[in-house]
């Protein structure tokens, strides 16, 4: 129940970030100047203030979880993040994922996530 919990928020958290570039590319197709120019048109779209909602609410579910579980199980599950953005850039921001990123991001999500909380369980005994 807990680990699912804490995959939920690695999502949450992963998805903030695919958000905040989905506004920043349409700011970018607008013809608008971009932030890193000096612009901050970005600050008058709702979708970046959505993306930026998600990830403060992601990193403070994140934060609270310390307070419920060990951080040997919350860390690598919140690391899950970064493997989140990665498959949902390729799907939704058309980014390319080869096939050595694709086996990492399923080695690491797989095998890092399960081993974290099957430890966790096991020395909870």
């Amino acid at each position: 129940m807990l680990a699912r919990l804490f995959e939920t928020l690695a999502k949450i958290i992963g998805s903030s970030f695919i958000i905040k570039k989905i506004a920043l590319k349409k700011i970018n197709a607008l013809g608008d100047v971009r932030p890193s120019a000096g612009g901050y048109s970005y600050l008058k779209q709702w979708i970046w203030w959505l993306g930026l909602f998600t990830m403060g609410l992601g990193e403070t579910a994140n934060l609270l979880a310390y307070a419920f579980a060990p951080a040997a199980l919350v860390t690598p599950l919140g690391a899950l993040s970064v493997l989140v953005a990665a498959v949902l850039s390729s799907k939704f921001l058309n980014e390319k994922l080869n096939l050595i990123g694709k086996i990492g991001c399923g080695e690491a999500g797989f095998t890092g996530s399960r081993l974290a909380v099957i430890s966790d369980a096991l020395s909870a005994r």
